[in-house]
């Protein structure tokens, strides 16, 4: 059953479904799903970890009298849709572009629309289902630093290093999808990133879209994109800041490690 159900005139219905595709993009959970409907048409969403995977009703699942014609078919493939296949009954895409994300509420009514004929009178449907939400989280992180707090010695600092190390760190990113950074006091480029949700809401309280890098993969960038600065939790209560040096003893831990298990 779905998590929740809403019925609403189609043209009111692009705020709401908005919101819905918002939710379902930042939950990044698997499994989950929105579903907008009028009649036997149907536009569906689903979760899939840093992606969207969109999918459009195809011939195989509507009725006779209402199948789309060739020139219904090429417009869909015209906006990215790959026609079905042996693994996909219906039309599909796969959305990782923050940019493009921003769109499907409206692409999903305009393909109701004017793929579909719905008419701009009718009632469309939003189901809405959600999995218990995944929140990243690194408590071992967490309370390293915390220990480093408390106490700031060799011991700790080690710590802290490895469990850099094993971290799935999360990024702020601007609605273009692009990694939000910060400037210092003197003008250089600072990254800040987050253990958890509850640590970027401290500093964003109202919400703020974010990407989520394993550390094989954030002290590499930080490096290429010539970061001198990494803040950890700037919005408290613990906060690390890291410098260059310290970045680049990551960035040569983690790509020691990475070649250890590739090899």
């Amino acid at each position: 059953m779905p998590d929740t159900v809403t019925k609403l005139a189609i043209a009111d219905a692009k705020s709401e479904l908005e919101a819905l595709l918002r939710k379902l993009a930042e939950s990044a959970q698997v499994g989950n799903s929105v579903v907008a409907t009028v009649g036997d048409c149907y536009v569906q969403w689903c979760s899939d970890q840093r992606a969207i995977s969109v999918e459009a009703v195809s011939n195989e699942r509507l009725p006779a009298g209402h199948k789309l014609d060739d020139s219904a078919a090429k417009r869909l493939c015209e906006l990215g849709f790959l026609e079905p296949d042996a693994e996909h009954v219906n039309y599909h895409k796969h959305v990782t572009d923050h940019a493009r994300l921003q769109g499907l509420a409206e692409e999903g009514i305009v393909l109701l629309q004017q793929i579909y004929g719905v008419e701009s009178t009718a009632i469309v449907e939003l189901q809405a289902s959600y999995v218990e939400v995944w929140k990243p989280s690194n408590p071992a992180l967490s309370a390293a630093l915390e220990r480093q707090a408390e106490r700031d010695d060799t011991r700790a600092r080690s710590d802290v290093f490895f469990a850099f190390l094993a971290a799935t760190l999360l990024l702020p990113t601007e609605d273009t999808g692009d990694v939000s950074l910060l400037r210092s006091e003197t003008g250089a480029p600072t990254l800040a990133v987050f253990t958890d949700t509850e640590a970027l809401e401290r500093l964003w309280p109202d919400g703020k879209s974010f990407t989520l890098m394993t550390s094989g993969e954030l002290f590499p960038w930080v490096r290429d994109h010539q970061i001198e600065h990494l803040l950890v939790n700037p919005g408290g209560p613990v906060v690390c800041q890291l410098n260059r040096d310290q970045i680049g003893a990551l960035v040569l831990a983690a790509e020691e490690t990475r070649t250890a298990v590739s090899g």
